[in-house]
């Protein structure tokens, strides 16, 4: 664009905003001076456009959201799977290889990254800050904060775990006989 049709597009936006309040001003004025019919009309018309813009704005959010979703269900199952094989690993003697670990991890990470809310993002930098430094450390906070974790990523896609008991996400993947050790 040249600078010239920068000039005059600043012209044209600064002579729409000057106009504007003089236009509403005397459309008010001829509103207010017209018969019933006119201002009802006027009126349906409003409430009209009102609904249609309003009505589409709902739409585009759910459509966005239900996008957004799928996404997030792909990306948070990347997470449980890691976290069953690890579980898996550890029960049958053959773990998972460092490199692989590390690289699960990090896609992980980069899907959280992208569509991870506030809260999730949160609490996935709070369980890698405490795995790092607190490689045997007490297995009810270890557990606590991957119940924070998931309940979050679980909240993202819907679910209200207001019902659940403490620890019933994390307790699901050890074997029933060892709950008593997280209660």
């Amino acid at each position: 664009m040249t600078k010239i049709g920068k000039i005059l597009g600043y012209f044209v936006a600064i002579s729409i905003i000057l106009v504007i309040p003089f236009f509403l001003y005397f459309s008010w004025g001829a509103l207010l001076e017209a018969s019933t019919n006119v201002k009802l009309g006027v009126l349906t018309a409003a409430v009209s456009v009102f609904a249609f813009v309003y009505n589409n704005a709902r739409q585009q959010a759910r459509e966005i959201a239900s996008r957004h979703f799928s996404e997030k269900r792909e990306a948070y199952r990347k997470f449980f799977d890691l976290m069953f094989a690890m579980v898996a690993s550890q029960g049958n003697g053959e773990p998972i290889p460092e490199k692989e670990t590390i690289s699960r991890m990090r896609e992980v990470a980069k899907e959280i990254m992208i569509w991870g809310n506030a809260d999730t993002i949160n609490a996935y930098n709070d369980f890698l800050v405490y795995s790092a430094t607190q490689p045997s450390g007490d297995p009810k906070a270890i557990f606590g904060i991957i119940e924070e974790l998931l309940r979050n990523m679980r909240k993202e896609l819907g679910h209200s775990d207001s019902r659940l008991k403490n620890l019933a996400l994390t307790k699901l993947l050890v074997k029933g006989d060892e709950h008593h050790n997280l209660d």
